[in-house]
């Protein structure tokens, strides 16, 4: 494609660099190859002005930058093959990312019904649960989110919990020449302000709540709730914003936003008659169709019904939805239960937060029935939010009855001070045992175990590694707890 047409709508050029062909946008010098156009991007620990050599020596035929710069970059690897690699400035080339990556890669994304959903808890299942409706519909889908990334039948692993805007417009293109029709993502704050779904116009856009996460990175929770708004402001007249009665936020959303509101809650007015909660898990009849899921727990509850009434902005009909919530399973390492049919319950999830592990527990304490004992084991990871980390011990200690505090992914951080400040949350810092060692920590929550007691290891989830000092090594709370179940000769 001509570098005239990838720039359409966002990038006027001089009429001599019009017809340079370019075959790729990447915003990684890394990824560049001949006939790519390169655009350096600022960034929080690189700054890809730093790196235009490089990309004009692995082929670039043009570079896009925000700061002032000679009119060409030399080309190192052969200088006398060309006078140089063509530099256009323009003022935010996050804000231009979008727009290039739409015109070179998806000019088919009209045919495609996006939704997104953002929230502190929740966007992960309710993501999983939409689709599920979808695929049901009998929809090739593709799925964007924090456990892994699939476009049609085609698996990708996930580094973010929104992809790269490069990286998402390439994986619509694929699903477009794929012959699919809708694809859900989950939209992270640090998603929306790095500008990660640029140039993409959802169709819907959920909203789960809002609570205290994040702050390491939004500094103020006044900051990181705009942020999620900013998400809903931004959809047109066409657009559904699909919001929960119960969050206050929700008004908030609603004095500000263009697109069409639909609501969802748990009660009449909302279609919900006849909610039926057990350890099995929910039936209820929405808008006059009896629903039953697999899923259990108030917040699921929420992200079913999220996921249903976006599926209806979609244009799915009920019954449809109905039967495609019956068929959707719990995402990875979301309540995901270790080992079925044991004297005691084991559950790995990842709650991270003090909301989302307050829910889990919640959830958790009301299947659990004396003289059955709720056992936690949980940490908090390293170079994150700080603010959490006592809010964290406090909720654990309230809702369990015994508690194990270990390490998350302590990152950068020494694993003791971060056990310390969760510490500080307690009320009876003596009845908690602390174990720095993850592994033994989880020894320990499934020795106590017995008969009728649920033990929940939190925080990991579905990941399958733990990053201490700039090192990555395999860790997974499922297999560990199957080891240690193992030599319990419990199954």
């Amino acid at each position: 494609m001509r570098l005239q047409e990838v720039v359409r709508g966002c990038l006027e050029i001089p009429e001599r660099y019009s017809g340079i062909e370019v075959t790729g946008v990447t915003s990684d010098s890394r990824e560049v190859r001949p006939g790519y156009l390169f655009v350096a991007v600022p960034g929080e620990k690189t700054d890809g002005h730093h790196f235009l050599r490089e990309a004009a020596e692995s082929g670039a035929v043009v570079v896009l930058g925000e700061k002032s710069h000679q009119k060409s970059v030399s080309c190192l690897r052969d200088p006398g093959l060309s006078p140089g690699v063509p530099y256009l400035r323009v003022p935010d080339t996050r804000a231009i990312l979008g727009s290039l990556a739409r015109n070179l890669y998806s000019r088919s994304l009209d045919q495609l019904l996006i939704a997104g959903v953002t929230g502190t808890k929740g966007k992960t299942t309710t993501t999983w649960i939409l689709d599920a409706i979808l695929r049901g519909a009998g929809k090739t889908t593709a799925l964007f989110g924090t456990v892994h990334n699939r476009v049609a039948q085609k698996i990708y692993s996930s580094e973010n919990t929104t992809p790269g805007c490069i990286q998402l417009h390439r994986h619509l293109r694929e699903l477009a020449d794929a012959g699919g029709t809708h694809a859900v993502l989950e939209v992270s704050s640090h998603g929306i302000l790095q500008r990660r779904t640029a140039g993409i116009n959802f169709r819907c856009g959920v909203f789960t709540n809002v609570a205290s996460e994040h702050l390491d990175y939004h500094k103020t929770f006044e900051s990181y709730v705009e942020t999620k708004v900013s998400f809903f402001t931004d959809l047109d007249r066409s657009a559904f914003a699909v919001l929960p009665r119960e969050e206050a936020t929700s008004l908030r959303i609603v004095a500000r936003v263009k697109a069409q509101v639909l609501w969802y809650g748990t009660d009449a007015q909302d279609g919900v008659e006849r909610l039926r909660m057990t350890p099995e898990g929910l039936a209820f009849n929405w808008k006059g169709f009896k629903v039953r899921s697999q899923l259990w727990g108030y917040h699921n509850l929420l992200n079913i019904l999220g996921a249903m009434t976006a599926a209806e902005s979609l244009g799915i009909g009920r019954e449809e939805i109905a039967h495609g919530v019956a068929s959707a399973a719990a995402p990875p390492g979301r309540l995901e239960q270790v080992a079925p049919g044991l004297p005691f319950n084991v559950f790995v999830d990842y709650a991270h937060t003090d909301g989302s592990l307050e829910t889990v527990l919640k959830a958790l304490r009301a299947s659990t029935p004396p003289p059955g004992r709720l056992i936690t084991i949980f940490g908090c990871g390293g170079d994150r939010d700080r603010s959490k980390r006592p809010r964290m011990g406090s909720v654990a200690e309230e809702w369990s009855d015994h508690v194990v505090i270990t390490s998350d992914n302590p990152r950068s951080e020494d694993p003791q001070a971060i056990l310390e400040e969760i510490q500080r949350g307690l009320k009876r810092p003596e009845d908690v045992v602390l174990e720095v060692d993850r592994r033994e920590a989880i020894a320990l929550g499934i020795r106590m175990a017995r008969a009728g007691d649920t033990v929940l290891i939190a925080g990991k989830g579905h990941e399958s590694y733990q990053e201490c000092q700039g090192n990555k090594q395999h860790f997974d709370d499922r297999e560990v707890a199957r080891e240690f179940l193992s030599e319990l000769h419990t199954f």
